[in-house]
């Protein structure tokens, strides 16, 4: 159970490693970094965990599950900014991962960047219109938005908002709550 002495050991045996074995030792590093990490997240050791996975993502800056792990720790600590880094560091090395796309989404919808997430989340909807976590937040960002711009007297605009979201959402009570509140003010 010496997490820290055996990643410590992979990150000496990647300096000296050639090309070929470096592939093998990031595996077993990477293996290590995700039990240690596990351990620590459930033993509420919140802080300590999210220093062995900077150190994870420093040694291994491509890792999916490090990075996962990384954005999701930052959401659960409530530091917003930190977890759209880390989506961004996902899409940087796995552009075609919609999990990175909707996380990043969710970061930016809970820095109240609304607006940037429709934009961001309307393509990724064609695609995929029946992805459960897009809809989620793309929902969620839309009544956030929809009521910002209802608190604004600008009624047409968040119905367009709601309309869109319950085009994916159709049972969603919060959005047909809001367009009733939108039509109230029309």
């Amino acid at each position: 159970k010496k997490y820290g002495e055996a990643m410590d050991e992979y990150e000496k045996a990647l300096a000296k490693a050639p090309s070929l074995r470096k592939e093998q030792a990031l595996i077993g590093y990477d293996e290590e970094a995700t039990v240690y990490t596990k351990q620590l997240i459930e033993e509420y050791r919140l802080d300590e965990a999210m220093e062995i996975i900077e150190q994870w993502l420093t040694v291994y800056p491509e890792s999916e599950l490090g990075v996962r792990y990384a954005i999701n720790l930052s959401l659960q600590m409530k530091d917003h900014d930190k977890a759209a880094r880390f989506a961004l560091q996902g899409l940087e090395f796995h552009p075609n991962d919609l999990m990175f796309q909707v996380k990043l989404a969710e970061a930016y919808s809970l820095q109240d960047d609304h607006a940037r997430v429709l934009e961001m989340l309307e393509q990724e909807l064609i695609k995929y219109p029946y992805h459960n976590d897009l809809i989620k937040v793309y929902s969620q960002s839309s009544e956030n938005y929809a009521r910002l711009l209802l608190n604004d007297s600008k009624s047409e605009d968040g119905l367009l908002v709601l309309d869109k979201a319950l085009k994916y959402d159709t049972e969603n009570r919060a959005l047909k709550y809001w367009k009733g509140v939108a039509f109230e003010k029309l």
